[in-house]
């Protein structure tokens, strides 16, 4: 079994935290470099194997024996023992990506499915992966679809739904100087479901 633990302590007046991992109770990482601490005064932890003696060290070292272990695999430890909390965390996230995952796989559906048909639209994936409305030039070549008014209508639609349920940061200035920038529809692609993406008929693998 595999941890990773954070230990705290005090030295030259702050916080500090030292990280080691751990792999079937015995340390695999053993590198301690305190901040402001001339080399002769870092305790050597090589022959310690056990998280409790790299703690007793490094309290011997520490500022009147203030350290502590802070963080069992980023979780504070009384947090790491409650196994019924990380559950029912565990339950409520699957549950809220679940129904995310419905929400935005019914409004693409209803509302921003319709217009790429109308318009001939596809989906596809820029050289960076991220998926972006295509279609395809005179030459039959797929490109990037130009701006109109249908693709600031799609880019703001998904926009507006992703920021009513809180997975868009930050509102869009409909009014600004120089051009609007929204990425809309690439956060509400990215949450729909695998399924969905298939089915749908419109995204193309180039």
């Amino acid at each position: 079994m595999r941890k990773s633990y954070t230990i705290k302590f005090i030295y030259a007046g702050i916080n500090q935290y030292a990280d080691f991992s751990e792999v079937d109770g015995v340390i695999t990482g053993k590198r301690f470099y305190p901040q402001y601490a001339n080399s002769g005064e870092v305790p050597d932890l090589t022959n310690l194997n056990t998280i409790d003696e790299i703690l007793e060290a490094i309290k011997a070292f520490s500022y009147c024996q203030r350290a502590e272990i802070y963080l069992i695999n980023g979780l504070l430890p009384e947090m790491f023992e409650n196994v019924s909390a990380q559950d029912d965390i565990r339950k409520s996230s699957n549950l809220i990506e679940d129904i995310i995952e419905t929400e935005c796989n019914n409004f693409f559906i209803k509302h921003i499915k319709p217009i790429l048909i109308k318009n001939d639209w596809h989906i596809g994936r820029s050289r960076f992966m991220i998926p972006v409305l295509i279609n395809k030039d005179e030459d039959g070549e797929w490109q990037n679809i130009p701006e109109s008014p249908d693709s600031l209508l799609v880019e703001f639609m998904c926009y507006r739904f992703m920021y009513a349920i809180n997975l868009y940061g930050e509102k869009i200035d409909l009014q600004p100087e120089s051009h609007i920038t929204i990425s809309g529809f690439k956060q509400l692609f990215n949450k729909l479901s695998k399924n969905q993406i298939e089915d749908c008929g419109l995204y193309i693998e180039l």
